[in-house]
């Protein structure tokens, strides 16, 4: 049940690589996301479960409960990157879902970080307007990223950077806010992983070992709430063991891909390399083999040694 609830989600919801990454990035920063539009400052933000259930079990990206001067608000984001002709109506969906559990009108924003032109703010049909806020991160212009003091808001300035300099300048506002080496490190993988998954040439540092923990992965998370729910529901820990094994898994590929993208950039080898990474890794159950090709990515020079070094690990 877990493993096919796993499968499920994967192609109805399309999670995109980058989701676990961005996700943090934002929850980092949602302070100032909030006082950028709705020109309120929060006093204080809490984290609602993001699991929904109207009809159909739903998953939201962010859900907060947030204080301001002007009272208690329900805010509901979507991370958006790629197109989704559905998602004005699945706004809808969301929209009933959390006023029916918290009897509250939640504020709703799309932020894209998309190509191209955003979704529509609104869903229509005979008999129903739903509107809620896009905003198109792109647009907002690199000095209100770099005006901020939160470091991992200034990193998501990435997305308005249009040259060289205006990289540097992000670079340069980082290492100004962070004094310490470690943290500074931290949010450099985090600019530069972001950088290469919306497709954004960056001069690399030399950062060794820039590694996606298991544990932050979409999968792994949503693993081990299907094995948790599952154990609930029939009494067994076999169901949550099962599910916390399954999110492992999935969740030690992903992380694996994630390394790969990170490690050896874009280009069309790379692709055509990570199409075979991807074949290669879906035929592995074995946790165990899972974590040794993952430590064996910062080992390898190129695509075709790390691929090399997984056939090896595959045999033994």
């Amino acid at each position: 049940m877990a493993d096919r609830n796993l499968k499920n989600r994967k192609v109805r919801k399309k999670i995109a690589r980058l989701d676990p990454v961005l996700k943090e990035i934002f929850q980092k920063s949602i302070s100032e996301i909030i006082k950028l539009i709705t020109s309120q400052k929060p006093q204080k933000i809490s984290y609602l479960p993001e699991e929904l259930r109207f009809v159909k079990q739903m998953r939201t990206d962010l859900l907060l409960s947030v204080k301001t001067k002007a009272g208690s608000h329900i805010f509901h984001f979507e991370i958006q990157n790629y197109p989704d002709k559905l998602i004005p109506e699945k706004m809808l969906l969301y929209k009933i879902a959390i006023k029916s559990k918290y009897k509250t009108e939640p504020e709703q924003f799309l932020l894209w970080f998309g190509k191209g032109n955003p979704p529509k703010a609104s869903y229509k049909d005979k008999s129903t307007l739903h509107r809620f806020r896009v905003i198109d991160m792109r647009k907002l212009g690199l000095k209100r990223f770099l005006g901020s003091q939160n470091t991992y808001f200034v990193l998501l300035g990435i997305v308005s950077a249009r040259s060289k300099n205006d990289i540097e300048l992000i670079k340069d506002r980082i290492r100004f806010l962070v004094r310490d080496e470690d943290e500074r490190r931290e949010v450099m993988k985090n600019l530069i992983l972001v950088s290469d998954m919306l497709k954004i040439k960056i001069a690399r540092e030399m950062i060794p070992k820039i590694e996606i923990p298991v544990e932050k992965t979409t999968f792994y998370k949503i693993g081990f709430e299907e094995g948790k729910k599952a154990g609930e529901e029939r009494g067994k820990l076999k169901g949550r063991r099962e599910g916390v094994r399954e999110g492992i898994k999935e969740g030690l590929k992903e992380a694996i891909l994630l390394d790969f993208e990170l490690k050896f950039g874009n280009g069309e080898l790379r692709k055509s390399k990570a199409n075979e990474l991807k074949k290669l890794l879906s035929k592995i159950d074995d946790i165990k083999k899972l974590r040794k090709i993952k430590k064996a990515i910062f080992s390898a020079g190129d695509p075709d040694e790390f691929i090399r070094k997984i056939k090896e690990i595959v045999k033994t």
